[in-house]
């Protein structure tokens, strides 16, 4: 069992990229609401940890901005390529690279889960943000059916496991219990939306690593989990996600 963020995306980062390379569009809706609840301003300095590579930019293209990109994992930095307005380092959850109350908003987007000294992180989140900038934590629900999708059907298929912890109360306590105030709590179920049956079980494999599965086991774990819905011109499958805002 590979059980740390940097372990696991040293080693799955190449399969995790190409998905989200070959299918840039798949998660439109999750990145869309995350920027709708960082509601960057002109100049802002935004810090996105842990990065992967980079794709929050890529659906903030008019966002005058700079991206701090900080990342755990070397070869997820590695497809990461710098801009005028952003700059990628890598560093630990617990030593980020950025001055005290330097950043106007940080987002850690799908990554909490695989993080366990979270008290030592959200005390970094708080010293590197501005008195009066935003915290936005995205990550999986504990009990929703991406929970079951990934630390049930993810932990038998791919090699290395899976085994996350969610967002529950005990996280909302700890963001207060370290002078992070909850603004809000909003739970979505959006879709990933692709071409085809075969696109989506392509994408998937990528992204979670399903190198044990047969594309009909994925397929099936799809329908027992993840809700998926045919079209004439496309198929999606519900990924649900907690936004949750902070000062």
């Amino acid at each position: 069992m590979f059980d740390t963020y940097k372990k696991i995306f040293d080693n799955r980062a190449e399969s995790y990229h190409k998905a989200m390379r070959d299918f840039p569009l798949a998660r439109k809706e999750e990145f869309e609401w995350a920027l709708h609840y960082l509601a960057i301003n002109p100049g802002d300095n935004v810090c996105d940890v842990p990065s992967g590579g980079g794709y929050l930019k890529d659906f903030a293209l008019d966002e005058d901005c700079f991206f701090n990109f900080l990342e755990t994992s070397e070869s997820f930095a590695s497809y990461n390529v710098d801009c005028p307005n952003s700059k990628t380092q890598v560093c630990e959850f617990e030593d980020l690279p950025l001055a005290n109350q330097s950043v106007d908003s940080l987002i850690c987007l799908a990554a909490l889960h695989h993080v366990d000294n979270r008290e030592k992180v959200f005390q970094e989140f708080r010293r590197v943000v501005k008195s009066q900038g935003k915290i936005l934590i995205v990550d999986v629900e504990e009990g929703s059916n991406t929970a079951g999708f990934l630390n049930v059907f993810v932990n038998e298929y791919n090699s290395m496991g899976h085994n996350g912890s969610f967002i529950n109360g005990q996280v909302v306590n700890s963001l207060e219990k370290n002078e992070i105030t909850v603004v809000s709590y909003n739970s979505h179920t959006f879709q990933w939306t692709f071409d085809n049956e075969h696109c989506m079980v392509t994408f998937c494999r990528g992204l979670f690593g399903l190198d044990k599965a047969t594309d009909e086991d994925i397929i099936h774990g799809i329908k027992i989990y993840l809700n998926p819905h045919y079209q004439q011109n496309q198929v999606s499958l519900d990924w649900d996600l907690v936004y949750i805002v902070c000062n």
